[in-house]
C-alpha cells in the first residue's frame, strides 16, 4: 500500500497552486463564500419542534439498506417500497445528502452513536477491535440522564462483542436471521416494565433483513413470474458463484441474476417498513410517541453489482456509503436539509434536542450547525490494511484509494459515481485533496499497522 508518490504529488500541488417534497421547506446552506469569511456555521438548527419539549428518543437502524429502495429519496416507477419511511419523511427533517463514513457495520454503527470518525476516536473498527470504554456513547448520555434505555438487535456487532452495547440497561440480540417483524415486536415486553408517562426512554432497534443472503418471507410468491435462477442468488454459495460468474455472463444471463435479486433484496426491503409500521403502532399505543423524537438509519448501503461486486466493505461508492436518514415527530416542522450531513452528525442532533452536552472529541455537529462547504468523509479500513477514502464536498466526490491514485466524481452529472472526470495530475482534484482528505489521510496513517509513508 501506498499514498501518491511523492514527485507526482509535489507536480500537481505545483499545478494546482497556478491556477424535495413540495410539502416540506427546504433549507439548503447559505453561501460557502460568505460562512467561510465569517468563520461561522449555518446556526440555527435545522430540527425544529413546534410541539411540547421531548421525553423518549426512539432509533430504528437498518442493515443494508440502500438509499435508492426509499421512496422518499429516489421516486420509483413501480412503486415505493416503503411507503412508511415516506410518510415519516415528508412529516420530519429529511437529510437528502447523507453518508455513512463506513461500508459495514461496526464503524458506520460507532460513527452514529458517538458522533466521531475513526480519526476523531484513536482506532480503527475490525470484526474483534471492540469501541475503547473511553468514547462516550449515546445511550450512557441518555443513562446519564437518568432514562431508561433498552437496545435490541440482529446484528451482534451492536452488542457486548464490541462495547457498542454501552449505556443499555437492556440489551436483547437475536440471530442476524431474526426478521423484522420478530425483532421490533420484542420492544413490547421492554415496554411492559416500562412507564412511559413516568420513565423517559432511550430504544434503539436495529434490524438485518436487507443484509445478505436475500431471504425474504414467502420467497415464493416474490419470485412467481420469474424464470428459473441458476446461481441460487438467495444463499451465500450462490451469490459467491455469480460473483465469479459475472465478468463472463451475457447481458440476458446479468438482467435474469439482477431480476432475482432485485426481487429479494426489494422485498425485505418492504418487509422492513411494514414492520416499523407495527413498531410506531405499538410504540403509540404504550404512549411513547405523543413526545418521542423518532431517528431512522440505515448503517449503510449495499452493491449490487453497482461496480462489479455484490454485498459491502468492498468500495465507499455511493451504492454503499449513501444513506438513509430523518427525524420525526408529531410537533416537527417538516424539512427537507440538502447540505450533506453524516453519520457523526445523528448522535449530536438528538443530545442538542434533549439540551444534553456533544462530547468534544468528535467532529458531529447537530443538522444545521456545519458549513455548507464542510467535507463529509468515509473510509474503507481496517487495522493492518487500508483500501480507501473519500470526501463529499457539495457536488463533488474525491477517492483516496491507498492501492492506486486520486479520483474525482462529479454527482451533478454523475451520481452513480461511474467515470471519473479527474485523476491526480488535475488541479481540480489536488485542490480538493489540499483540503480534505490530505489531513485526513494524516490522520489515519498512525491507526493502522502497515502506514505508508505520507505524500
Amino acid at each position: 500500500m501506498r499514498h501518491l508518490s511523492g514527485s507526482m504529488f509535489a507536480w500537481a500541488l505545483a499545478a494546482a497552486s497556478g491556477c424535495g417534497p413540495d410539502a416540506q421547506m427546504d433549507r439548503t446552506g447559505v453561501d460557502a463564500l460568505a460562512d467561510e469569511a465569517l468563520g461561522l456555521g449555518m446556526g440555527d438548527s435545522a430540527l425544529q419542534n413546534a410541539g411540547a419539549p421531548y421525553r423518549h428518543v426512539v432509533i430504528v437502524t437498518i442493515d443494508t439498506l440502500r438509499r435508492d429502495r426509499v421512496g422518499a429519496l429516489v421516486r420509483r416507477a413501480a412503486g415505493s417500497l416503503t411507503p412508511t419511511i415516506d410518510s415519516l419523511a415528508v412529516e420530519g427533517l429529511l437529510l437528502r445528502t447523507h453518508y455513512s463514513c463506513a461500508s459495514w457495520t461496526l464503524p458506520s454503527m460507532t460513527c452514529i452513536l458517538s458522533g466521531a470518525y475513526p480519526t476523531d476516536l484513536g482506532f480503527i473498527s475490525s470484526d474483534l477491535t471492540p469501541v475503547p470504554a473511553t468514547v462516550d456513547l449515546l445511550a450512557e448520555a441518555f443513562r446519564g440522564a437518568g432514562f431508561r434505555t433498552a437496545l435490541i438487535s440482529s446484528n451482534d456487532l451492536l452488542g457486548p462483542r464490541t462495547g457498542l452495547d454501552d449505556g443499555f440497561d437492556s440489551v436483547r440480540l437475536f440471530d442476524r436471521t431474526a426478521r423484522a417483524s420478530v425483532v421490533m415486536a420484542a420492544v413490547n415486553p421492554w415496554l411492559a416494565g416500562v412507564d412511559p408517562a413516568t420513565d423517559q426512554l432511550f430504544i434503539h432497534v436495529h434490524v438485518t433483513d436487507p443484509h445478505m443472503p436475500y431471504e425474504p418471507a414467502g420467497v415464493a410468491a416474490v419470485l412467481a413470474g420469474l424464470p428459473p435462477d441458476p446461481w441460487g442468488v438467495g444463499t451465500d454459495a450462490g451469490l459467491d458463484a455469480l460473483r465469479s460468474a459475472w465478468a463472463g455472463l451475457s447481458p440476458g444471463d446479468r438482467a435474469l441474476a439482477m431480476s432475482h435479486i432485485d426481487a429479494r433484496y426489494n422485498a425485505e426491503v418492504s418487509h422492513v417498513d411494514a414492520s416499523l409500521r407495527v413498531l410506531l403502532d405499538d410504540l403509540d399505543v404504550a404512549g411513547v410517541l405523543d413526545d418521542a423524537l423518532v431517528m431512522i438509519a440505515s448503517d449503510h448501503g449495499e452493491q449490487l453489482f453497482d461496480h462489479g461486486g455484490v454485498g459491502h466493505a468492498l468500495t465507499l461508492h455511493t451504492e454503499e456509503t449513501s444513506a438513509l436518514a430523518l427525524f420525526w415527530s408529531r410537533d416537527m416542522v417538516p424539512t427537507v436539509w440538502n447540505n450533506a450531513t453524516s453519520h457523526i452528525d445523528l448522535a449530536p442532533t438528538i443530545l442538542e434536542a434533549f439540551g444534553l452536552p456533544v462530547p468534544a472529541v468528535g467532529r458531529g455537529l447537530p443538522i444545521g450547525h456545519a458549513l455548507s462547504s464542510r467535507p463529509v468523509y468515509s473510509t474503507l479500513a481496517s487495522a493492518g490494511s487500508v483500501t480507501e477514502q473519500a470526501a463529499k464536498v457539495r457536488q463533488q466526490r474525491l477517492f483516496y484509494r491507498w492501492t492506486s491514485d486520486l479520483m474525482l466524481f462529479d454527482h451533478s452529472v454523475d451520481p452513480k459515481e461511474l467515470a471519473a472526470v479527474a485523476d491526480e495530475s488535475s488541479p481540480a482534484a489536488v485542490s480538493l485533496w489540499n483540503r480534505s482528505l490530505a489531513a485526513e489521510s494524516a490522520l489515519l496513517d498512525p491507526l493502522v499497522w502497515d502506514a505508508p509513508v505520507s505524500p
